[in-house]
Protein backbone atom coordinates (compact mmCIF):
# COMPACT_ATOMS: atom_id res chain seq x y z
CA UNK A 1 0.00 0.00 0.00
CA UNK A 2 1.22 3.33 -1.20
CA UNK A 3 2.09 5.62 1.90
CA UNK A 4 0.27 9.18 1.71
CA UNK A 5 3.26 11.75 -0.20
CA UNK A 6 3.85 14.30 2.02
CA UNK A 7 1.98 17.49 0.88
CA UNK A 8 -0.77 15.14 1.18
CA UNK A 9 -0.58 14.37 4.88
CA UNK A 10 -0.51 18.50 5.21
CA UNK A 11 -3.02 19.04 2.88
CA UNK A 12 -5.40 16.39 4.84
CA UNK A 13 -3.95 18.34 8.60
CA UNK A 14 -4.99 21.44 6.83
CA UNK A 15 -8.63 19.92 6.04
CA UNK A 16 -8.96 18.72 9.20
CA UNK A 17 -8.12 22.22 11.13
CA UNK A 18 -10.45 23.58 8.67
CA UNK A 19 -12.92 21.05 9.67
CA UNK A 20 -12.45 21.96 13.73
CA UNK A 21 -12.88 25.64 12.71
CA UNK A 22 -15.94 25.40 10.96
CA UNK A 23 -17.96 23.45 13.40
CA UNK A 24 -16.39 25.68 16.35
CA UNK A 25 -18.33 28.62 14.47
CA UNK A 26 -20.76 26.30 12.82
CA UNK A 27 -21.81 25.94 16.71
CA UNK A 28 -21.35 29.29 17.76
CA UNK A 29 -23.58 31.46 14.93
CA UNK A 30 -25.40 28.75 13.21
CA UNK A 31 -24.24 27.27 9.56
CA UNK A 32 -26.39 29.82 7.85
CA UNK A 33 -24.92 32.74 9.56
CA UNK A 34 -21.42 31.63 8.70
CA UNK A 35 -19.65 32.40 5.39
CA UNK A 36 -17.08 30.93 3.51
CA UNK A 37 -15.33 34.12 4.05
CA UNK A 38 -15.95 33.62 8.03
CA UNK A 39 -14.11 30.20 7.40
CA UNK A 40 -10.99 31.57 5.75
CA UNK A 41 -10.33 34.30 8.18
CA UNK A 42 -10.58 32.00 11.45
CA UNK A 43 -8.67 29.46 9.78
CA UNK A 44 -6.06 31.96 8.88
CA UNK A 45 -6.12 31.90 4.96
CA UNK A 46 -7.82 34.22 2.43
CA UNK A 47 -10.92 33.01 0.57
CA UNK A 48 -9.17 31.97 -2.52
CA UNK A 49 -7.12 29.29 -0.26
CA UNK A 50 -10.20 27.88 1.45
CA UNK A 51 -11.39 26.96 -2.36
CA UNK A 52 -8.59 24.97 -2.62
CA UNK A 53 -9.60 22.85 -0.18
CA UNK A 54 -13.27 22.69 -0.09
CA UNK A 55 -15.08 23.64 -3.10
CA UNK A 56 -18.00 25.07 -1.04
CA UNK A 57 -18.86 25.44 2.71
CA UNK A 58 -21.41 22.50 2.65
CA UNK A 59 -18.04 20.30 1.49
CA UNK A 60 -16.07 20.91 4.87
CA UNK A 61 -19.16 18.56 6.89
CA UNK A 62 -19.59 16.32 4.06
CA UNK A 63 -15.79 15.14 3.92
CA UNK A 64 -16.23 13.73 7.08
CA UNK A 65 -19.48 11.59 6.05
CA UNK A 66 -17.60 11.01 3.11
CA UNK A 67 -14.75 9.36 5.01
CA UNK A 68 -16.98 7.23 7.13
CA UNK A 69 -18.58 5.94 4.29
CA UNK A 70 -15.45 5.22 2.62
CA UNK A 71 -14.44 3.58 5.40
CA UNK A 72 -17.53 1.31 5.79
CA UNK A 73 -17.02 0.45 2.11
CA UNK A 74 -13.75 -0.73 2.42
CA UNK A 75 -14.71 -2.66 5.51
CA UNK A 76 -17.16 -4.76 3.90
CA UNK A 77 -14.90 -5.65 1.22
CA UNK A 78 -12.33 -6.48 3.87
CA UNK A 79 -14.66 -9.01 5.41
CA UNK A 80 -15.23 -13.02 4.08
CA UNK A 81 -17.08 -13.63 1.30
CA UNK A 82 -19.33 -16.30 2.42
CA UNK A 83 -19.76 -14.07 5.89
CA UNK A 84 -24.07 -13.87 6.37
CA UNK A 85 -24.35 -10.25 4.34
CA UNK A 86 -26.29 -8.98 8.01
CA UNK A 87 -23.00 -9.95 10.03
CA UNK A 88 -21.07 -8.69 7.45
CA UNK A 89 -22.85 -5.29 7.71
CA UNK A 90 -22.34 -5.09 11.27
CA UNK A 91 -18.37 -6.01 11.24
CA UNK A 92 -18.23 -3.31 8.46
CA UNK A 93 -19.21 -0.58 10.70
CA UNK A 94 -16.25 -1.31 13.72
CA UNK A 95 -14.68 1.87 12.22
CA UNK A 96 -17.36 3.94 13.03
CA UNK A 97 -18.03 2.42 16.48
CA UNK A 98 -14.53 2.88 17.32
CA UNK A 99 -14.89 6.24 16.26
CA UNK A 100 -17.95 7.26 18.83
CA UNK A 101 -15.98 5.32 21.15
CA UNK A 102 -13.13 7.85 21.40
CA UNK A 103 -14.51 10.75 23.88
CA UNK A 104 -12.78 13.14 22.13
CA UNK A 105 -14.10 12.59 18.14
CA UNK A 106 -17.50 11.63 19.92
CA UNK A 107 -17.65 15.68 21.14
CA UNK A 108 -17.24 16.65 17.65
CA UNK A 109 -19.46 14.08 16.05
CA UNK A 110 -22.22 14.65 18.24
CA UNK A 111 -21.62 18.12 17.91
CA UNK A 112 -21.42 18.00 13.90
CA UNK A 113 -24.94 15.64 14.21
CA UNK A 114 -26.56 18.72 16.01
CA UNK A 115 -25.43 21.43 13.25
CA UNK A 116 -26.77 19.21 10.56
CA UNK A 117 -29.98 18.18 12.34
CA UNK A 118 -30.76 22.22 12.68
CA UNK A 119 -29.46 22.85 9.25
CA UNK A 120 -32.23 21.51 6.81
CA UNK A 121 -29.95 21.79 3.40
CA UNK A 122 -27.34 19.61 5.86
CA UNK A 123 -29.46 17.33 6.59
CA UNK A 124 -30.56 16.86 2.87
CA UNK A 125 -27.11 16.47 2.20
CA UNK A 126 -26.54 13.71 5.17
CA UNK A 127 -29.52 12.16 3.81
CA UNK A 128 -28.18 11.95 -0.03
CA UNK A 129 -24.71 10.62 1.96
CA UNK A 130 -26.01 7.81 3.30
CA UNK A 131 -28.30 6.79 0.24
CA UNK A 132 -25.09 7.24 -1.68
CA UNK A 133 -23.51 4.69 1.49
CA UNK A 134 -26.59 2.44 0.74
CA UNK A 135 -26.09 1.67 -2.98
CA UNK A 136 -22.35 1.10 -2.41
CA UNK A 137 -22.77 -1.52 0.05
CA UNK A 138 -25.34 -2.81 -1.83
CA UNK A 139 -23.48 -3.01 -4.64
CA UNK A 140 -21.03 -5.32 -2.54
CA UNK A 141 -23.32 -7.51 -1.26
CA UNK A 142 -24.34 -7.97 -4.91
CA UNK A 143 -21.05 -8.48 -5.78
CA UNK A 144 -20.97 -11.95 -3.50
CA UNK A 145 -24.07 -13.43 -5.10
CA UNK A 146 -27.02 -11.62 -2.87
CA UNK A 147 -29.95 -10.96 -4.87
CA UNK A 148 -29.79 -7.50 -5.61
CA UNK A 149 -33.24 -6.31 -3.69
CA UNK A 150 -31.97 -8.23 -0.84
CA UNK A 151 -28.93 -6.47 -0.85
CA UNK A 152 -30.78 -2.85 -1.58
CA UNK A 153 -32.92 -3.89 1.68
CA UNK A 154 -30.03 -5.10 3.79
CA UNK A 155 -27.65 -2.11 3.37
CA UNK A 156 -30.64 0.91 3.74
CA UNK A 157 -31.94 -1.01 6.73
CA UNK A 158 -28.03 -1.00 8.04
CA UNK A 159 -27.84 2.33 7.42
CA UNK A 160 -31.29 3.32 9.30
CA UNK A 161 -30.17 1.43 11.77
CA UNK A 162 -26.66 3.64 12.25
CA UNK A 163 -28.57 6.47 11.88
CA UNK A 164 -30.81 5.90 14.59
CA UNK A 165 -27.98 4.29 16.58
CA UNK A 166 -26.36 7.25 16.25
CA UNK A 167 -28.93 10.01 17.33
CA UNK A 168 -29.85 7.40 20.35
CA UNK A 169 -26.82 7.82 21.55
CA UNK A 170 -26.62 11.36 21.48
CA UNK A 171 -29.34 11.86 22.85
CA UNK A 172 -28.82 9.83 26.01
CA UNK A 173 -24.91 10.60 26.16
CA UNK A 174 -23.87 7.63 25.43
CA UNK A 175 -20.48 6.70 25.44
CA UNK A 176 -20.48 5.20 22.45
CA UNK A 177 -22.99 3.80 19.84
CA UNK A 178 -22.27 0.30 20.02
CA UNK A 179 -25.05 -0.94 22.26
CA UNK A 180 -27.12 1.36 20.59
CA UNK A 181 -26.11 0.15 17.26
CA UNK A 182 -26.72 -3.80 18.55
CA UNK A 183 -30.04 -2.69 19.34
CA UNK A 184 -31.13 -0.77 16.59
CA UNK A 185 -29.38 -3.91 14.15
CA UNK A 186 -30.78 -6.46 16.36
CA UNK A 187 -34.51 -5.30 15.88
CA UNK A 188 -33.98 -5.99 12.35
CA UNK A 189 -31.98 -9.55 12.50
CA UNK A 190 -34.81 -11.84 12.81
CA UNK A 191 -36.12 -10.63 9.22
CA UNK A 192 -32.69 -10.12 7.58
Amino acid sequence: MDLPSLRDRKRLLIQEDIMAVALRLFRERGYEATTVDDLAAASGMSRRTFFRYFPSKEDVLAGKWTAMGEGIVVALIERPADEEPWASLRASLAGVVEHYADPARRTDSYALDEVVDSTPSLRAAFVAKVDLLAEALSAVLVSRGVAEVRAQMLARACGAALTVAMRQARATGAEGIADDLDRAMGVLTPGM
